[in-house]
């Protein structure tokens, strides 16, 4: 007996693979040639991003104009779920350019521009783990170079990882420049030592020569 398709409505012989269209809809058959495109809808929406919108265009082309509301909703299902992804890095590119591009001084103003509001003080913080205050003092102890370079470099992470978060603590403010900005390394309790990044998040502009 064949089975049809529930997408693209190609008959192929019962001895043939199929596949459900998703984990909600079980029942809905799907060739090998349809569950290829839809995988690699799925897989382009997590990880090769730049393939998305093809891969996307030529699963939903092979989309029968026949097909039924069920197989519908759950093509629905796939496509909102991918696109939903692919949002998420759409917005994480975003937001690195912004914090690479976004004005910051550790001083209280910036030649040329104009401080038109001053928003609140933020601060933003990473942790390094239990142990690393005992440790980086032990690296210092030895004198071994490569030791404490290995560690100032899991300083150098977190202090950009303070930062980040800081300037997108700023942007959710809609600051456009950070004043001020200042970094703190307290030790916590257990050996646990913080960078904190704190700044005063403000509004500039360009002053009109």
């Amino acid at each position: 007996m064949a089975i049809i398709c529930s997408i693209c409505g190609k008959k192929q012989s019962s001895f043939a693979s199929d596949y459900p269209l998703s984990s909600t809809h079980l029942q809905e058959r799907i060739c090998s040639d349809c569950e290829n495109r839809k995988q690699k809808c799925i897989v382009s929406s997590r990880s090769d991003f730049e393939k998305y919108k093809v891969c996307k265009e030529e699963f939903l082309s092979f989309v029968s104009e026949n097909v039924s509301s069920s197989v519908r909703n759950g093509i629905n299902q796939i496509i909102s779920e991918c696109d939903s992804h692919f949002q998420e890095h759409e917005n994480a590119v975003e937001l690195k350019n912004q914090i690479s591009n976004y004005m910051m001084t550790s001083g209280f103003n910036f030649e040329g521009w104009r401080i038109t509001k001053y928003i609140k003080v933020i601060s933003a913080e990473t942790v390094l783990g239990t142990g690393f205050a005992s440790e980086f003092s032990a690296s210092v102890a030895n004198l071994l170079g490569t030791e404490t370079d290995k560690f100032a470099k899991k300083f150098e992470q977190a202090k950009d990882s303070s930062l980040s978060k800081l300037i997108s603590k700023a942007i959710d403010l809609n600051a456009n420049a950070l004043i001020g900005v200042d970094f703190d390394y307290p030790l916590i309790y257990n050996n646990i030592i913080a960078v904190i990044a704190s700044a005063t998040a403000v509004v500039v502009e360009k002053v009109e020569e």
